[in-house]
């Protein structure tokens, strides 16, 4: 500024690894059956086909719980899904 004033900081960033599964494959072969988000403290979590209609959400403590269901509970189609 005009009176030549500077100031510095230092600080830390912590990386977490914040890699997304891409895809689940609920199946029953106990691999990808479910979208497993618990190492990533995800609270909630809304999944929508894709026209943009709310097919899943779950709120206050997402882990792993979607396992390509609708929100009955009911397996949902073959398909794309967006969160």
């Amino acid at each position: 500024n005009a009176s030549s004033c500077t100031d510095q900081s230092q600080f830390t960033i912590t990386y977490q690894d914040c890699s997304i599964p891409k895809g689940i494959s609920p199946n029953g072969d106990g691999f990808n059956d479910s979208w497993d988000l618990s190492k990533h403290g995800v609270l909630d979590v809304i999944i929508y086909n894709r026209w943009g209609l709310e097919v899943y959400a779950r709120k206050n403590g997402y882990t792993n719980q979607w396992a390509g269901q609708d929100k009955s509970g009911k397996p949902l189609a073959s398909g794309t899904y967006f969160y």
